[in-house]
């Protein structure tokens, strides 16, 4: 095998004007001239199933790199093919045709950082067996299974879901995962569904089919059907906005074909409690009301699951007082009542610290929360270092609303389970979204925190970057 120190010149193409002394990032691949290079005499490279004798092995990757992407950051140097995989990381492989490329794109990208990246590359050589273990390695994680069980980025099963070739069968495989998931699982599932890009070809046709193979496993007459995985799972695609409509007619349209089993009763109500927070109030009330009903003309254990339920419902609903009760009719009432409560030294108290926020719940849904305990007047987002879950600071229009938000505290949203309680401290700053409130204690414009309708996620970052949102 030809090495780059045994020879003083290399073998380069008679049409390149390159420099025979030095080869630079500038060059194209005409500048080694393959057909002289006698490597492939001592390699084994064409028992492999690509056309790459030389591979490179990248770490140090952003845990948003593709394939695609690893391939055009080695193009200039020559790079023919490449792959990603997950090991504790983003890993690539890149394939060359040549030995010198190989070399040359060791040399200039080691220990460089590439646009689109946050940091250094480590860059080496590495054998085609070593190529070949990561090559299977890569291929067992293609399945939908291993992806949503592993470590890897979620953005890994986004990419799964829109290169697959029929989409109808992807949305079923991905069912059958939910179905027998735990919670944790459901979450990257969630979070995997909000990356799907808007202008994907066939995002409506993968959600249809996704809603289908739901509401099949839902209505499945099957008393050996265990969990409620299913309608957990459909109520939050409603919560998340990645459904449009109303979740409780929905509901009330499946019970009223019938029930035959309490798993059928179980995952219809599951999407109610999960939706519990959405504005539908009449659809909510009959939906419920329906439930009632149907407990006096079925008989145990249907009776049992119904009336389960329902307790479920009314012990939720005593989180959530009504809105007239603590928010004043008018503006004049209001300023009466709060007028006291206003005053700097109290703002203590009228402050909330809620932590255990899931990110990728979003602004409107929060807000909704806590807008059924009282009128907000600030909120911020924050992220603590070293945790997967956010903090928020929420100032209410008085102390009385903020107690009422305790109520709150260890609710369940998207798996995770809230800590409400009142701050040390209130909220010193101010922004431009926060409501704007008269000295007489007239609302004058109302707190727009979530009116992009954006996740908590998102806010967490802006708040970092010192901007509102």
């Amino acid at each position: 095998m030809f090495d780059a120190d045994a020879s003083p010149e290399r073998p380069v193409s008679p049409v390149s004007s390159a420099s025979t002394a030095e080869v630079t990032a500038g060059h194209d691949v005409s500048t080694i001239n393959r057909t002289l290079d006698g490597s492939f005499i001592h390699d084994d490279g064409h028992l492999m199933e690509y056309g790459s004798k030389h591979w490179i092995r990248v770490t140090q990757l952003d845990p948003n790199t593709t394939s695609k992407s690893l391939k055009y950051m080695f193009y200039p140097y020559g790079g023919d093919e490449a792959f990603v995989l997950w090991d504790n990381g983003v890993v690539g492989y890149v394939g060359f045709e040549n030995k010198y490329m190989a070399d040359l794109g060791v040399e200039k990208m080691d220990a460089f950082i590439p646009c689109r990246q946050t940091q250094a590359l480590c860059v080496t050589r590495v054998t085609l067996e070593d190529v070949l273990i990561a090559k299977s390695t890569a291929y067992s994680q293609k399945g939908l299974a291993p992806l949503l069980y592993s470590e890897c980025p979620v953005h890994f099963i986004t990419q799964f879901i829109e290169l697959h070739r029929q989409p109808c069968c992807c949305a079923a495989e991905l069912v059958e995962e939910i179905r027998r998931a735990p919670r944790p699982v459901l979450s990257r599932v969630l979070s995997a569904l909000t990356e799907l890009r808007s202008n994907w070809i066939s995002l409506e046709e993968f959600r249809e089919a996704l809603v289908k193979q739901l509401l099949r496993h839902i209505v499945k007459d099957d008393s050996m059907e265990l969990g409620t995985n299913c309608g957990t799972f459909l109520g939050e695609l409603f919560v998340m906005g990645l459904l449009t409509g109303d979740p409780f007619y929905l509901a009330s349209r499946i019970l009223q074909r019938g029930v035959h089993c309490t798993s059928q009763i179980d995952n219809i109500c599951r999407i109610a409690h999960v939706c519990a927070s959405m504005p539908f109030p009449i659809s909510k009330a009959s939906f419920w009301a329906l439930v009632g009903q149907m407990t006096m003309n079925v008989s145990d254990p249907l009776r049992a699951a119904l009336r389960d339920n329902m307790r479920q419902f009314q012990q939720s609903m005593e989180l959530f007082p009504s809105v007239q009760s603590v928010i004043p009719k008018n503006s004049w009432s209001f300023a009466k009542e709060n007028n006291g409560s206003r005053l700097s030294s109290e703002s203590k108290s009228r402050t909330l610290y809620i932590s255990h926020l899931p990110p990728l719940l979003p602004q409107q849904t929060l807000m909704e929360l806590l807008s059924m305990c009282g009128v907000v007047n600030k909120v911020r987002v924050c992220r603590g270092s070293g945790y997967t879950t956010l903090f928020a600071f929420v100032e209410m229009s008085t102390a009385r609303e903020a107690r009422a938000t305790l109520r709150l505290n260890r609710m369940n949203l998207l798996g995770c389970s809230i800590r409400v309680q009142i701050a040390r401290n209130s909220i010193q700053d101010t922004q431009s979204e926060d409501a704007i409130v008269d000295t007489d204690g007239t609302v004058k414009r109302g707190c727009l925190f979530s009116q992009h309708g954006r996740s908590l996620a998102v806010a967490a970052a802006a708040g970092e970057k010192g901007i509102s949102i």
